[in-house]
């Protein structure tokens, strides 16, 4: 459902090292070769995106040394310049950027379009036993990012979504939701199952690289119906 490339900016990018990119040092993405990556965690959305931006660049991992790392700890690490190269998300990216500590490069819209960064999990009872009560929550979601989406593309708005999220997610620097990526869900809320990086890619990707034994069945597991329902009656 949240997808890259929404209204909110995208919260999530490849950054690189700013004395880096001043130097001529990193030019494009082959310029990797021989430097540190950091990713959060083997299969992990970060994962696919980080192995994705080389292999665009001709590169495998041999080609670079990958750490894994929490987001807080990356901006710490390319100050640090113990890494050369993350993906990373916001506010992180945006704190980065205005320290001059490294700069976003390629947003993972770009990278990967149409790529889902979240879904929305329904347990059995609102799956299957109570599909009403389910049916009412999608309906309240879909409400929600709808107007998100349209304030945000309107004159104030994102001011006004700023102080929603501090005052139900206060951060320090309240400021910051002026300008960092908001994770968003596209139009319509319906997950992407089929497209060049739907769910099948993803699942394709774990499965090449031996993280799961055993691939799921998605046309079990992935429920359009609600999304669909909650589009249709707007």
């Amino acid at each position: 459902m949240l997808a890259a490339g929404q209204p909110g900016g995208d919260p999530n990018a490849i950054v690189v090292r700013k004395d880096l990119l001043d130097s001529g040092k990193f030019k494009t993405p082959a310029d990797a070769k021989g430097m540190t990556m950091a990713i959060t965690a083997r299969g992990q959305v970060t994962d696919l995106a980080g192995g994705l931006f080389l292999r665009k660049a001709g590169l495998t991992e041999k080609d670079v040394r990958v750490v894994t790392m929490p987001y807080p700890d990356m901006l710490a690490a390319l100050q640090g310049k113990s890494i050369d190269v993350a993906v990373a998300i916001d506010p992180q990216i945006t704190i980065a950027e205005q320290q001059g500590i490294a700069k976003r490069y390629l947003k993972l819209s770009e990278l990967m379009p149409g790529l889902n960064l979240g879904v929305v999990m329904y347990g059995e009872r609102l799956a299957q036993k109570d599909r009403d009560l389910g049916m009412r929550f999608m309906a309240a979601y879909h409400e929600s990012n709808a107007y998100e989406r349209r304030r945000l593309l309107e004159p104030g708005g994102r001011e006004e979504i700023g102080k929603i999220f501090q005052k139900y997610f206060p951060i320090q620097n309240p400021a910051l939701y002026d300008t960092v990526g908001l994770g968003l869900g596209r139009e319509t809320l319906m997950v992407d199952v089929d497209g060049p990086f739907g769910l099948h890619w993803q699942l394709q990707q774990y499965q090449e690289r031996g993280l799961i034994l055993a691939a799921p069945d998605l046309s079990k597991v992935v429920d359009n119906s609600f999304a669909k329902a909650a589009a249709k009656a707007k």
